[in-house]
């Protein structure tokens, strides 16, 4: 089950690390070089997955309403700009996103 982000931590109302993550991805996605309909929809992920929650393919699907393939596709271009990382223990194909620190 997909969580959507808040914004908010649990424990702090005011701007955490959380949140400085979420900026930080963020402008890593927007100064990439991706087309606007890619770059739309992991900017979309990334406002409806919160930080430190594991996700995968089927949850993309889920989301975005796309194919399989797409979500397949957008982990593999997510993976590429290292904006996310697998997830071990989790099952195969689960990944989380990576938060500069």
């Amino acid at each position: 089950m997909i969580v959507k982000n808040s914004g908010f931590g649990s424990k702090n109302l005011g701007i955490g690390d959380k949140n400085l993550g979420i900026a930080r991805l963020k402008s890593e996605i927007l100064d990439a070089k991706l087309n606007a309909s890619v770059r739309d929809k992991i900017l979309q992920l990334v406002n409806e997955i919160q930080i430190n929650q594991v996700f995968g393919a089927g949850d993309i699907v889920d989301i975005l309403k796309c194919a399989p393939a797409t979500a397949t596709n957008l982990i593999k271009r997510m993976k590429t700009l290292n904006i996310v990382e697998p997830v071990v223990g989790a099952g195969k194909g689960k990944y989380v996103f990576r938060c500069a620190k």
